[in-house]
């Protein structure tokens, strides 16, 4: 009888802890701090978009076919820069936007402001550019991959640490590159965190300026006479401001607003260049009030 009231009281406790709920493994295990949470996305927020900025030259190609460089700014969300395919060398500007995920639009404009074509992809994290291009109305699309070039920083104007020679070309293109970067030293002052120039009229000033050349195809004949390179270098920025002394078609006396690029008063800045029998010729390209020169800080307008 005892034996059989034992057996009783050891088969109703295997009942009781078999059917008790087990805890939950997972609330029982501690998180690491160091664990990540996954998610949606393959690439993580920016925790200020704002304040992400690079001044970059990438090189690639459009459908695996067409090889083209880009020198690409960023400022925050705005984009803004140039590009141009290897076999024309003609400068395409270019300008858009990116989000918190390194999605971006840029689109590509024409001498005339026209749009003329659309990059839409993202940044990865390798820093690699990739994603589609296209005709404005999406026809005609092609994939496209750029890297940034190794060393390929697109410097600034004004700052000996940043205008290192070169800036990613080599051979004629680093020459070039170099001659380049004298023609807008000796147009460009740097005073405080901006740029200025003035022409025969205006005083303008430029946030983030930077430059790039764009190299040309040598034809038959130019090799016959002698020419070694020809292309051009061209500047764009991420804003505008201009001074004028006196009411004008574009500008009331005074400083202008703000302006995203480059006005429609000092137009593009850019200048030819040839290399001809061992000399260098840059020939300036078009400024609203005449040719471009630099100008101290303290004759700067108020």
């Amino acid at each position: 009888m005892k034996g059989s009231h034992c057996l009783l009281v050891l088969t109703a406790c295997f009942i009781f802890f078999s059917c008790a709920p087990k805890p939950s493994q997972e609330s029982s295990l501690p998180t690491p701090a160091n664990s990540l949470a996954p998610s949606s996305s393959p690439v993580q927020k920016t925790a200020n978009i704002d304040q992400v900025m690079f001044d970059s030259l990438f090189v690639g190609s459009i459908n695996d076919k067409y090889e083209i460089r880009m020198h690409l700014r960023r400022n925050g969300r705005q984009l803004l820069g140039q590009y141009s395919y290897k076999k024309i060398g003609k400068s395409i500007d270019i300008k858009g936007t990116i989000d918190e995920q390194e999605s971006f639009v840029i689109d590509e404009f024409d001498n005339n402001g026209k749009s003329t074509g659309v990059f839409k992809g993202r940044i990865g994290s390798d820093g690699r550019l990739e994603g589609t291009w296209s005709k404005p109305n999406g026809e005609s699309q092609m994939p496209f991959s750029l890297t940034a070039s190794e060393g390929g920083s697109a410097p600034s104007v004004g700052d000996a640490d940043v205008l290192a020679e070169g800036g990613g070309y080599d051979g004629l293109d680093a020459e070039a590159h170099s001659e380049a970067r004298k023609y807008w030293v000796a147009r460009i002052a740097k005073c405080g965190d901006s740029f200025f120039t003035k022409d025969n009229i205006f005083t303008h000033e430029f946030k983030d300026f930077g430059f790039d050349i764009q190299p040309s195809s040598l034809s038959r004949a130019d090799t016959m006479n002698g020419i070694e390179w020809k292309g051009g270098t061209s500047a764009n920025v991420a804003m505008t401001r201009t001074y004028s002394p006196q009411p004008t078609l574009h500008y009331n006396p005074g400083w202008s607003k703000w302006s995203n690029g480059l006005t429609e008063g000092i137009g593009r800045l850019y200048a030819n260049m040839v290399k001809e029998k061992g000399h260098w010729n840059i020939v300036p390209g078009f400024a609203a009030g005449g040719g471009l020169k630099s100008i101290k800080c303290s004759d700067i307008p108020k």
